[in-house]
C-alpha cells in the first residue's frame, strides 16, 4: 500500500495495477482498502465490492441465463467495462474498474480486455485481481504493473494469536500459511483433514462419508488440506513408483478442486471416488 500511496502522490499512477493475491489472504479487504485510495474516500465500502455502488466504480461481472453471476467471465462483463472507462469520472479524481479473478476470463473476454489495456483512457485505473497469474495471457500481464506483496506465515500467525485464533494456529500448515484458510478450518466443529481420512479407511463409513463429504460446504478446503498433505508426502522419502503415483493424485486433485470451484452441477461423488482409488493406489489409504 505504501508503494500505492506513493504512485498517487508523485501523479504516476499505472493504468492497469495487477494484483495476486493467494487463496485465504483477504482479498476482499485488500480490494476494498485500494478502492477507497483510488477514489480517495474517507472509508473504505462497506458493502461488498461487487455491490458497491459509485458513479467511478465499476466491478466486472457475467451473468448466466438465470441472472446469476457466472464464474466465466465472459465478453459481455468486458464491453461493459470498455464503456464504463470511456465516460469521464463524477466524483473521484479518477475511475476504478476492478476484474476479480481475472484467471476466470475466456479468452475472447481477455483479448477483448487486452484492447482496452493498449489504448488506455485517461483518469481510468484498472485493478486486474488473481490467485493464478500463470493462467493470464502473457499480453495482458505484461500490460499490467504488478503491485508487490509480502504474505508472511509468521506474520499470519501472529494476526491470528492477536485476534484471539490460538485454535486455528495449528491449521496454519495444512492451510498453505493462509490465515483466512485456517481460521475457516478451525471453525468447522473440529473436522479436519486427518479425521475425514480416518474416517474413509473405515470400511463400514466409507460410503456414508463420501456421500457427506460430496454435500459439504467445506468439500473445497478439506481438498486444499489435502493438497498440502500430499506435497509434503510427497517430499518423504521413498521409492520412485510411490512418488510418480502420488504426483499423479496431486494433479487430479488439482483437476478436482476446479471442477468443485466452477462448475456448476458437478457430481462430487464420483469426483471422490476417483479421488479415493488414486490415493489408494498411492499406498496412503
Amino acid at each position: 500500500m505504501r508503494l500505492l500511496r506513493g504512485a498517487l502522490l508523485s501523479n504516476r499512477l499505472p493504468h492497469a495495477l495487477l494484483l495476486v493475491i493467494p487463496d485465504g489472504w483477504g482479498k476482499h479487504t485488500l480490494l476494498a482498502d485500494i478502492t477507497r485510495l483510488l477514489l480517495d474516500l474517507q472509508t473504505p465500502p462497506t458493502d461488498p465490492l461487487e455491490a458497491f455502488a459509485h458513479p467511478d466504480f465499476h466491478w466486472a461481472r457475467s451473468v448466466d441465463a438465470k441472472g446469476e453471476t457466472s464464474i466465466v467471465l465472459q465478453v459481455d462483463a468486458i464491453r461493459e467495462l470498455t464503456a464504463f472507462v470511456t465516460r469521464r469520472p463524477s466524483l473521484a479524481p479518477r475511475k476504478v474498474a476492478v476484474v476479480a479473478e481475472a484467471h476466470h476470463m475466456n479468452a475472447n473476454a481477455a483479448n477483448a480486455l487486452l484492447k482496452t489495456l493498449e489504448e488506455p483512457a485517461g483518469d481510468t485505473c484498472l485493478v486486474l485481481e488473481t490467485a493464478q497469474p500463470g493462467k493470464l495471457p502473457v499480453t495482458v500481464r505484461s500490460r499490467c504493473q504488478r503491485l508487490p506483496m509480502r504474505f508472511s506465515a509468521s506474520a499470519a500467525e501472529a494476526w491470528l494469536r492477536a485476534e484471539g485464533h490460538t485454535d486455528a494456529v495449528d491449521q496454519l500448515r495444512l492451510a498453505g500459511g493462509a490465515p483466512l484458510n485456517a481460521l475457516k478450518a478451525s471453525t468447522r466443529g473440529g473436522e479436519n483433514l486427518a479425521e475425514v481420512l480416518g474416517r474413509l479407511r473405515g470400511t463400514r463409513d466409507r460410503t456414508n462419508e463420501l456421500e457427506r463429504l460430496a454435500r459439504s460446504t467445506a468439500l473445497a478446503d478439506l481438498l486444499h488440506q489435502w493438497y498440502r498433505q500430499t506435497l509434503e508426502d510427497i517430499v518423504v522419502p521413498g521409492t520412485s513408483q510411490r512418488r510418480e503415483k502420488l504426483f499423479l493424485f496431486a494433479d487430479e486433485l488439482l483437476r478436482v478442486s476446479r471442477q468443485v470451484a466452477e462448475v456448476k452441477g458437478a457430481n462430487h461423488r464420483l469426483l471422490l471416488d476417483r479421488l479415493w482409488l488414486l490415493w489408494a493406489d498411492a499406498g496412503r489409504a
